[in-house]
């Protein structure tokens, strides 16, 4: 299952990097994060980062994946979002604001929400 992360706010190419690198130190994680080119366009030298792809197999990696997620924004000095899509074309976004401005016992239920939702995205959806 692939899930899709972009960063909204104030943020640039070397932010998805960190990202990646961050997520990447995770032994659950490790081989299975990748940064994805947008195509260049016409009279462009070179590729831009556009997006973070990674791949998870199991829900543990999911929850590896939330935390990982929620320790890095919490480092962060700036307002950053996460946009998550998977593809199935399910979504959702991540508040790093949100997160820093919440109680230390709210994080965990934060957390756990987002676990969920990640799941959520990742799994393929059964029409009816």
């Amino acid at each position: 299952m692939e899930l899709r992360f972009a960063l909204d706010g104030d943020v640039t190419q070397e932010d998805l990097r960190q990202l990646a690198r961050f997520l990447s130190q995770e032994p659950e994680l490790r081989g299975m994060v990748d940064l994805i080119d947008a195509p260049a366009e016409e009279g462009q030298m070179g590729s831009i980062i556009d997006l973070l792809q990674v791949t998870v197999a199991s829900g543990g990696a999911v929850a590896v994946l939330a935390s990982s997620i929620t320790a890095w924004l919490q480092s962060r000095g700036s307002d950053i979002k996460v946009s998550v899509s998977g593809s199935e074309g399910r979504s959702i976004k991540i508040d790093g604001r949100r997160l820093r401005s919440a109680k230390l016992a709210d994080v965990d239920a934060l957390v756990r929400s987002w676990t969920e939702e990640l799941a959520a995205t990742a799994e393929p959806r059964i029409e009816q």
